[in-house]
């Protein structure tokens, strides 16, 4: 009789069990973070903080005779240019004498003193053409200002500063054929500094007397404007234009600072493309 009463008592007990565990299965829903738990967030890599960027062609159409600029709404117009794959997305060929793309006199309304051109370009190399290879052209002829952003038929990356006498940096690297490499040209008239970057690291640096000047003609992405026909002979992709010189964060991501990483994961960096200001 005493072992029949602790059965029962046992099997009481275990059904109670049952149904304090089953009620809690069935009411999980109004629990919070019951049955899953939050996983931990990730830190996002960071981006550029895109600040003073004034027009932005991705050319990421892939199709038509127009490239849109994201940010201005200064879109150019396509003339003997082809569509190809690109460092992002797709991107524009200029491969022949009369390959450019035109842009609007608007495209530099936002720009005084300070500019920065920023490309990723893979040049094919000079090859048969006669002349340099033109990234970015604004002069008006006659060397009445503008400047032009281009590859010298050697290799070296060079900005001109378009007064008479010209007034230019050429870099100490050569650009390397049919691999996409990141360019830059920071030209700021206040401290009359043009400053070459290649690959975001500081390559070249020289000093220019000339104002920066607006232009009220436009601009030819990929060939030249008021010369003889230079075309770039390549591939021009994610073309940027800056109003004003990136801060601290940029220059850690876009260029300006050399971040690299040795063996003991020390990362150091290049002082002198601090010192700009």
């Amino acid at each position: 009789m005493k072992k029949t009463k602790k059965y029962l008592m046992l099997v009481s007990t275990l059904s109670c069990l049952l149904i304090t565990v089953g009620s809690c299965i069935a009411n999980t829903n109004s629990i919070p973070n019951v049955g899953t738990q939050t996983p931990t967030p990730t830190i996002p890599t960071p981006k550029p903080i895109e600040k003073g960027l004034v027009d932005y062609w991705s050319f990421d159409e892939g199709t038509g005779d127009t490239v849109h600029d994201s940010v201005g709404a200064n879109n150019g117009q396509i003339n003997s240019c082809r569509w190809v794959t690109g460092h992002q997305g797709t991107a524009l060929e200029f491969p022949y004498m009369d390959s450019y793309v035109i842009l609007p006199s608007t495209f530099d309304n936002k720009i005084t003193h300070f500019v920065a051109i920023d490309a990723w370009i893979y040049w094919y190399g000079h090859g048969s053409f006669p002349y340099s290879h033109i990234i970015f052209d604004t002069r008006r002829g006659g060397f009445a200002g503008g400047y032009v952003f281009f590859v010298w038929p050697d290799g070296t990356l060079r900005f001109y500063n378009d007064f008479k006498p010209e007034q230019h940096v050429i870099s100490t690297t050569i650009i390397p054929t049919n691999i996409w490499t990141h360019v830059r040209i920071e030209f700021n008239d206040r401290i009359n500094k043009m400053q070459l970057f290649i690959n975001d690291k500081l390559d070249a640096s020289d000093t220019t007397s000339y104002p920066l000047l607006s232009n009220d003609y436009g601009a030819l992405i990929g060939n030249n404007v008021y010369y003889e026909p230079a075309p770039f002979n390549g591939i021009i992709d994610e073309l940027k234009i800056y109003k004003s010189q990136p801060n601290l964060y940029n220059l850690f991501l876009i260029g300006g600072i050399t971040n690299e990483t040795s063996d003991n994961s020390t990362i150091t960096f290049n002082a002198k493309s601090l010192i700009v200001w």
